[in-house]
C-alpha cells in the first residue's frame, strides 16, 4: 500500500461552515463550506431532511433506498419551478372532472421526509383518463428536468407528461417492476418505504407548458373505467433547468431555490500539496457529464483539475506555464470510481479503477505559482453545466507514487 497521504478527508465529521479532515490533525486540512441556503439530503435514518445553510451535506443514499456510507453531496444552484410541490390538492394543481376524472386527497400517508404530508391521486368512477396537472411558464428552447416522488397504492402504474403547443413527451412507470420507459434520460430511484423518484429531461417548445400525472390501469392504459377509490401516492414535484434532477427543493405558493455548494481549503494546505510532484486522489460518483469534481488551484495556467465531459469520460488535466497535459478515460463511465492524477516533470499519469488512462506523459512541468488551494465549487465551475457530485474520499500525496501504488490505490 502507498505511504500515508499528506491530506485525507473521508466525509464524516462536520459542523456549520466546516468539514473536518482526518489528515493532517492540525486542522490545516479542514475544508470551509459555503452554501447560502438550506438544502436537502438523504440522512442516516433513510429520510430526506433539510440541513441549514453552510452545513455540508453528508448524504447516505444508496440505490436500494437504504442508508449506506455517507458521501459529500456537492451541487450547483437550482430552482424548483413547480409550485405546491407537496400539496397536489390545492391551486395551481387541477384534478379534472367529467370524462377526465380524478381527485386528490391531501396528507394521507408518510412521505420520504418521514411526515404525513404525501397526497393520494384518486381515479374517479368514470370512463376516461384520470390525471392531475399544473400549468407552468417556461422558456422556449430551454432544457428542463421534471421529477416527482410516487408510491404504489391500489394502482402501480402511471405516466408523467410534459406538454406544450400540441407537442409532448410521455414517461411511463411501473412500480411493481421498478422500471420507466419513454422521455429523454429517464430515471427511477428507490428511496425506500415504497417510494420512488421518477423523472426525465425535455426541451420546452413554448412558454406555456403542463406538468401532468396520469394514473394507468394494470394493463398500462390511460383511458379506463375507474371505481372512485383506487390511486397512487404522490409527493415532491420538481421542475428545474438543466438535464439532471438535483436534490429535492420544496415549494409552496412561490418557486424555491437552493444555492450552490462551495467547499475549499487554502493557505496552510499548501504544505500538503506537492509543489513539483504529487498525487490528487478522489473517490467519487458523478453520473452525468459536464461536471467538475475537484481542483488544485483554479487557473488555466496553473493547477490540476479533475472533471467529467459530455461523453461521461473523466479527464485529469495538469495546467502549467500556459500549457496542459490531459488524460481522458473511456466514455460512458458511471457509478463510483477511484481516480488518481499523478504529476511529476517528465513522469505524469492518471489511473482510474486500477488501470492507467492513456499513456505515460513525459512533458516537462513548471508551475507558474505555488499550489495552495483544493476546491470543489459548484457556483462557478471550471467548465459550464455543473452537475451534482457525491464524493467519498479525497487525498493528496506530496510525492509521485509508483505505478504499482497508483494501481493499488485506485483498485475498487
Amino acid at each position: 500500500m502507498p505511504a500515508a497521504p499528506s491530506l485525507l478527508i473521508v466525509p464524516y465529521r462536520s459542523k456549520t461552515g466546516k468539514l473536518y479532515s482526518q489528515i493532517p490533525t492540525s486542522g490545516a486540512g479542514d475544508f470551509t463550506v459555503t452554501r447560502n441556503t438550506e438544502a436537502r439530503r438523504f440522512n442516516s435514518a433513510g429520510l430526506i431532511e433539510s440541513v441549514a445553510s453552510g452545513i455540508p451535506r453528508l448524504d447516505y443514499y444508496t440505490s436500494g433506498g437504504t442508508a449506506g456510507c455517507p458521501a459529500l453531496l456537492v451541487e450547483p444552484a437550482a430552482t424548483n419551478l413547480a409550485l405546491q410541490s407537496e400539496a397536489w390538492n390545492v391551486s395551481p394543481w387541477t384534478a379534472t372532472s367529467g370524462s377526465q376524472g380524478a381527485t386528490v386527497s391531501g396528507n394521507v400517508t408518510t412521505s420520504p421526509d418521514g411526515t404525513t404530508n404525501a397526497d393520494k391521486l384518486i381515479e374517479a368512477a368514470v370512463t376516461g383518463t384520470h390525471f392531475c396537472l399544473q400549468s407552468i411558464t417556461l422558456t422556449s428552447g430551454t432544457t428542463y428536468t421534471a421529477s416527482f416522488f410516487v408510491k404504489a397504492s391500489e394502482r402501480t402504474r402511471g405516466r408523467l407528461r410534459m406538454s406544450g403547443s400540441g407537442a409532448y413527451w410521455d414517461l411511463d412507470f411501473n412500480l411493481t417492476s421498478g422500471t420507466v420507459t419513454g422521455g429523454t434520460n429517464p430515471f427511477i430511484q428507490n428511496f425506500g418505504n415504497g417510494w420512488f423518484r421518477i423523472g426525465a429531461t425535455f426541451t420546452a417548445n413554448q412558454a406555456s407548458n403542463n406538468f401532468i400525472l396520469f394514473i394507468l390501469d394494470a394493463s398500462g392504459n390511460a383511458s379506463y373505467t375507474g371505481i372512485g377509490t383506487n390511486g397512487i401516492f404522490v409527493w415532491g414535484a420538481q421542475l428545474e433547468t438543466g438535464s439532471v434532477a438535483t436534490s429535492y427543493i420544496p415549494t409552496a405558493a412561490a418557486s424555491g431555490s437552493r444555492s450552490a455548494d462551495v467547499i475549499s481549503v487554502t493557505g496552510a494546505v499548501s504544505g500538503s500539496i506537492g509543489q513539483t510532484e504529487g498525487v490528487l486522489y478522489i473517490e467519487c460518483e458523478s453520473n452525468d457529464g459536464l461536471d467538475d469534481v475537484f481542483f488544485i488551484n483554479r487557473s488555466v495556467s496553473n493547477g490540476i483539475a479533475l472533471y467529467k465531459n459530455a461523453n461521461n469520460a473523466y479527464l485529469g488535466r495538469i495546467f502549467h506555464s500556459s500549457n496542459s497535459i490531459v488524460f481522458t478515460s473511456a466514455s460512458g463511465v458511471t457509478g463510483t470510481v477511484k481516480i488518481a492524477v499523478a504529476y511529476k516533470s517528465g513522469d505524469s499519469t492518471m489511473y482510474l479503477n486500477g488501470s492507467r488512462v492513456g499513456t505515460l506523459n513525459a512533458d516537462a512541468i513548471t508551475f507558474g505559482a505555488a499550489l495552495n488551494s483544493l476546491v470543489t465549487d459548484k457556483s462557478a465551475g471550471f467548465i459550464s453545466g455543473n452537475k451534482p457530485s457525491r464524493i467519498r474520499a479525497v487525498a493528496l500525496y506530496t510525492t509521485r507514487l509508483t505505478d504499482a501504488e497508483l494501481a493499488t490505490l485506485t483498485t475498487p
